[in-house]
Order: C-alpha cells, then structure tokens, then sequence
C-alpha cells in the first residue's frame, strides 16, 4: 500500500470518510499515509477524529500520522494519550510529544510523571521521562526571538 504513495489518497479518503469501515481499517489507512513521504494534511482531520477511538489500532493509526505531519497545535491532543488504557498508545503519545510538543507539554508531561497513572510501571515512567527530556532539548535547540 506505501509503494501506491499518491494515486491511491482518493481511495484512503473514501474509506476513512466511509461509517461503515471498522475501525482497525481505519487505523490501518493513517498508519500508512504517515509513512508516505509528501503533503497529507488531507488526512490530518482523520487523525485528530481517530484520537478519540474506542479502538487502540485507531488511536495508534492517528498519533503515527499526527507524529509526521502534527504540530504543537495538536500537542495537547497527544498528552490526552497519556492516560490511555492501552500502554502502547501510552508510549507512542510520548514519543510523539517529544517530535511535536512545545513548552506547556514539558510542563503537562512533568504533571504526568507525578501523578498517580502507571505509578506502578517503572518502564512506562523510563519512558515517558525519555520523551520529556527529548523535548526539552529540542527546545533548548531553537533559537530565541530577540
């Protein structure tokens, strides 16, 4: 399906626009747009709407998408993922965050880290604190308006 690349967007469109599409079909759409290197913002309301699915293969489908071609507008989406109940979603929500996020997700994921979800998992926490400090230091990096 990655090979197709453009010619086949019109087709992704109508099934991600189609109610009667399963969810995992759905997920499957966005995951693949997101490796497709070029303009997607075509599919960037599908991936934000997918965030809030029933189905985790949705919600994983939308932050890989929202990974490529997301901003710090969509950031605060993402941090919504922390507390997702399926700990892959959890892990991807951070690492996207720390591609995507700005400052006031540095200060949510530090909320996170001591608040009481996945208190128990030390590997989730590892995670999470990673992401954070990425996105630190990527923002360290920019340069500051004078």
């Amino acid at each position: 399906m990655i090979a197709l690349g453009t010619a086949a967007f019109p087709e992704y469109l109508r099934i991600l626009n189609d109610p009667a599409r399963t969810p995992i079909e759905r997920g499957r759409i966005l995951a693949v747009v997101s490796r497709i290197e070029c303009d997607r913002s075509a599919f960037h309301k599908h991936a934000v709407e997918a965030l809030e699915g029933d189905e985790s293969y949705l919600r994983a489908g939308g932050i890989a998408l929202l990974e490529r071609i997301g901003s710090t507008k969509d950031a605060a989406l993402i941090v919504e993922r922390l507390s997702d109940s399926d700990k892959s979603i959890v892990y991807a929500a951070s690492k996207t965050l720390a591609i995507i996020g700005g400052p006031r997700e540095v200060v949510a994921m530090e909320a996170w880290l001591s608040g009481p979800v996945y208190a128990e998992d030390k590997q989730m926490r590892a995670q999470v604190k990673k992401s954070r400090d990425e996105l630190s230091e990527r923002l360290a990096k920019i340069p500051k308006p004078h």
